[in-house]
C-alpha cells in the first residue's frame, strides 16, 4: 500500500491497490472505517446493486495532457446576488495555442445560469445570474464549470482551419450562496 507521498515515476504505469477510508465526527469523536470495494452492477431483471469484490485498483499514467493553474480571485463562498449579474474572477493559465474558449455551467440549480464570460490575459470573468423567481436568498451549494476550447497549431492558424471545440477541464467546485 502506497501513501500519496510514495507515488513516484517507478509506481506510475502499473496498477496499485487503493484503500479508501471514511471519516466522520459523531458525538464529538472521530470515527474511521474502511470502505468495502464494490462494483455498481445491473443484471437482467434486477435493479442496480452493489457487488463486493476483493480490491479496487488505481492505475496512474504520466500526464500527457495539459492541466491549468487555477486560482479564484473572488472570495468563496461566492455570494450570487438575486436578479443581478454577479461576476466571479478566476486566474487561469491558458496557453496561446488554445482558442475559442467556452465555459459551461453543469448541473446548476434551477434558476442559476452562466451569463457573459470574458477571458483576458490569464484572467477569466464568469458572470452568474440567480433568478429571483426561482431561487431564494440563502440557497447554497457548489457551482461546477467546465471549459472547452480548440488547440490550434501555428500551421493551422495560418491556414485558418476550423476545428471543433473539445472538453478541456472542469474547474474546482465554486462554493456559492444566494444573497441580496
Amino acid at each position: 500500500m502506497l501513501g500519496h507521498d510514495q507515488c513516484t515515476e517507478k509506481t506510475i504505469d502499473k496498477p496499485l491497490p487503493l484503500r479508501i477510508l471514511g471519516r466522520a465526527t459523531i458525538d464529538g469523536k472521530t470515527v474511521t472505517r474502511d470502505t468495502l470495494p464494490s462494483d455498481d452492477t445491473m443484471q437482467a431483471f434486477l435493479w442496480r446493486h452493489l457487488v463486493p469484490h476483493e480490491e479496487t485498483l488505481l492505475f496512474m499514467h504520466k500526464n500527457k495532457g495539459w492541466v491549468p493553474a487555477v486560482n479564484y480571485s473572488t472570495p468563496v463562498p461566492f455570494v450570487v446576488k438575486l436578479g443581478t449579474p454577479t461576476p466571479f474572477t478566476v486566474k487561469l493559465s491558458i496557453p496561446p495555442r488554445l482558442e475559442n474558449v467556452e465555459f459551461v455551467l453543469k448541473e446548476a440549480p434551477i434558476g442559476m445560469t452562466l451569463g457573459k464570460t470574458e477571458y483576458k490575459k490569464d484572467t477569466c470573468i464568469l458572470e452568474f445570474l440567480a433568478d429571483s423567481k426561482l431561487l431564494k436568498e440563502g440557497t447554497e451549494g457548489n457551482l461546477i464549470v467546465e471549459f472547452f476550447g480548440v488547440w490550434v497549431s501555428d500551421e493551422e492558424r495560418k491556414q485558418k482551419k476550423q476545428k471543433k471545440a473539445t472538453y478541456l477541464y472542469t474547474l474546482p467546485a465554486i462554493p456559492y450562496k444566494v444573497g441580496l
